[in-house]
This record gives C-alpha cells, sequence and structure tokens, in this order.
C-alpha cells in the first residue's frame, strides 16, 4: 500500500494532494493537467516504509506525519486535497489543526467510523462485504481485479464505459501494493475527542463525488455537506471513484477555480 502526498507551492502558498485510493498510488495522474502546465512544483512524500521513504514506523497517526513532514519543511500552512481514504487523513488534519490549514478539497471521500454516523446502503454494504470476502481468499490477482471492478469502473457500469488504460493501471498498481505490502501494513488514524464534530469545521471546503461510484461515497459528500456551512459540493456525471482519473481536466477545473477563488 503505497500512500503519496504532493506539494505544490505557489505565489499563494502550498498545496498538499493527500492520495490514498486504498492499495495503490496514482498522483502522477492526479492533476495531470496542471502539473504538465508547470504551473506547480511538485514534492511527492511516502508513507513510512513504503516507495522511497526509509523506516518501518506504522503506529504515529496519519496526521501526525502530516504535521511533522510541514513541520521539517517549515510551512504554517497549507491547502489540502484528499481522495478516497486520502480524505480522511485531511479531514483528521483540518478538525485538529485547522490553524495549519488554508483550503480543503475532499474528492470521492471517505469517514472515519463512517457506519457508526451515517447507514450505509444495501447496495454498498454488499459491495463492501464482497471485497472482504475476496481478500480473505488470499488470491491477490482475485483481490485487484475486484478492487479495479468496484472502484474504478464502480457498479453502475460495464468496463467498456471506463478507458481500458485507466482499469490496467488500477489493476496492475493494486496487484503490485498488494504483493509487496502486508494487507494489514496502515498507517493508522488514531482517536481525537470531537473529530468528527464537522460544526467545528473551520476552512473552505469543496466536497467532489462521481454519480457513478459505490452509493456510499456521495452519501457521505453530502452528510459532510450539510453539515459544514458554506461547503460546497460537486457531483460529476459519468464517473466513479477514480474522478482525477477520468475527467482529469474537470477536476483540475474545479479544484483551481476553488483554491483561487
Amino acid at each position: 500500500m503505497k500512500w503519496s502526498i504532493v506539494l505544490w507551492h505557489r505565489r499563494r502558498g502550498a498545496l498538499w494532494f493527500c492520495g490514498l485510493a486504498a492499495l495503490f498510488c496514482w498522483h502522477c495522474v492526479a492533476l495531470g493537467g496542471v502539473i504538465r502546465a508547470g504551473e506547480f512544483r511538485v514534492i511527492t512524500f511516502d508513507l513510512p516504509g513504503h516507495g522511497l521513504t526509509e523506516g518501518v514506523d506504522t503506529t504515529i497517526p496519519a496526521i501526525e506525519v502530516i504535521r511533522i513532514l510541514m513541520d521539517s519543511l517549515h510551512l504554517k500552512t497549507a491547502s489540502l486535497i484528499g481522495l478516497s481514504v486520502g480524505s480522511v487523513c485531511v479531514e483528521q488534519f483540518a478538525l485538529t489543526y485547522p490553524e495549519r490549514v488554508d483550503k480543503v478539497v475532499l474528492a470521492s471521500p471517505g469517514l472515519l467510523d463512517g457506519p457508526d454516523v451515517l447507514a450505509a446502503d444495501s447496495l454498498s454494504v454488499a459491495l463492501f462485504d464482497r471485497m472482504d470476502s475476496v481478500a480473505g481468499t488470499g488470491n491477490q490477482e482475485l483481490f485487484a481485479r475486484a478492487f479495479m471492478m468496484t472502484w474504478c469502473i464502480g457498479p453502475h457500469r460495464d468496463s467498456a464505459r471506463v478507458d481500458p488504460q485507466i482499469r490496467g493501471y488500477v489493476y496492475r498498481t493494486t496487484l503490485w501494493n498488494r504483493l509487496h505490502h502486508p494487507p494489514g501494513d496502515w498507517l493508522p488514524f488514531g482517536r481525537h475527542p470531537g473529530l468528527l464534530d464537522f460544526g467545528k469545521w473551520s476552512r473552505p471546503l469543496l466536497l467532489i463525488a462521481g454519480d457513478q461510484d459505490v452509493p456510499y461515497i456521495p452519501a457521505i459528500a453530502g452528510y459532510i455537506h450539510g453539515r459544514v456551512g458554506g461547503s460546497r459540493l460537486v457531483l460529476m456525471k459519468g464517473v466513479a471513484h477514480m474522478l482525477n482519473m477520468e475527467r482529469t481536466e474537470a477536476f483540475n477545473r474545479e479544484i483551481l477555480e476553488f483554491l483561487n477563488g
């Protein structure tokens, strides 16, 4: 499992991209148009013990890894973007250290202890149960395919509607990470009092979800949107969980308009 944070320096400040789509790294695809345009300087960061980062520590909560790295780079504040489980890290960081955050984007958002605060629909529960069942077989090729079908294609489309290059990328990187990192090798989120009290959210917030995603994901986006005053919710049509891959230009445009606003 590889998790990457991408940091952009620009005149208005720093921008972090926290991309943790469960089991694969795709930060080179995210915001690709912006990166190619040369508007931002990009720095990547991998979790301890993953990618180019040395060490094996998996006891420090993910948000503390972000804080420690920001401190080491002497960054007082930054705007943060999180996708999937990466959004959970961003949510925690923004609620725990609001003074360190400028703006926040949550794409295909997750929710810490989601079932405790937001009941999942029957289709989403069935999909999650199936993923757990496949994981239990120990067949990593089968798991990678199930992951690709669930999160890349989504429950409402057939594979022909998704670019084969995107499907192949998700499958290959998921398989590689399952083979190279044990399923339990995960940086903990930790628990903080009042962590899920979105009523205390104080930073500008943009939420983006795809209408072809597992239904629980846009439901989470709506849940957070309803609890954060002044937040903006964008439901992108015709895309599932990997909306940044499928609609790169639209994804970039929404984020840049929000950050420059």
